[in-house]
């Protein structure tokens, strides 16, 4: 069984936790981006054509925005990895 040092382990949480929360906006939010991602994108067109199949709205434009995105930021090699700086990948190809 692996013995964990608790003590040890509070610390680093409580090194975490202090990074984390001086990361802070003086209003109490983070400030961030996110990746552009291929597999966010051909996530969210899947969503969204399965919506729109059902019958619950018409998400055309948006879909065809995925698209357009997902077509411009192909690798040379043909597929997509998770991120515009990753390797291609099988699942975010399949996708």
């Amino acid at each position: 069984m692996i013995s964990v040092d608790l003590e040890r382990l509070q610390a680093a949480y409580q090194t975490a936790l202090s990074a984390l929360l001086g990361e802070r906006t003086p209003e109490g939010y983070w400030v961030g981006e996110l990746s552009t991602s291929a597999l966010s994108t051909a996530t969210a067109i899947g969503a969204l054509s399965l919506v729109q199949e059902a019958g619950h709205g018409s998400f055309d434009s948006l879909i065809a925005g995925g698209l357009t995105w997902l077509a411009t930021n192909q690798n040379p090699d043909g597929g997509w990895g998770d991120t515009t700086k990753s390797f291609s990948n099988i699942s975010t190809t399949m996708l």
